[in-house]
């Protein structure tokens, strides 16, 4: 997915939030968001943590490459679980019992 295919979503998902915001301004929006997320990634230490999207987490190792050591980042990401809608409770099958 490009960015301007992100954008487009993000406008055609929230047309009650933008209205009649231009495509441009929406596209600066979606590109200060992921070039926060970024830095973030990028500077942070453990993890980032985006509520209902997921974490990404980040580790740092030492690998030994050609006799000198040096530290690698790696950045997993693991999405947040789906949102279940609640279920109505099911009805007894049961009869009432009469008590008597």
């Amino acid at each position: 997915m490009k960015t301007i295919d992100l954008v487009k979503q993000v406008m055609s998902a929230g047309k009650d939030v933008f209205g009649d915001v231009p495509e441009r301004q929406v596209a600066t929006m979606v590109n200060a968001v992921l070039a926060e997320l970024n830095r973030q990634i990028r500077e942070g230490s453990g993890q980032v943590v985006l509520a209902g999207f997921g974490r990404f987490v980040i580790r740092e190792t030492k690998v030994s490459i050609e006799g000198s050591e040096t530290t690698r980042r790696r950045v997993g990401f693991r999405p947040a679980a789906p949102r279940v809608e609640a279920k109505p409770a099911a009805k007894s099958r049961k009869p009432a019992r009469k008590k008597g």
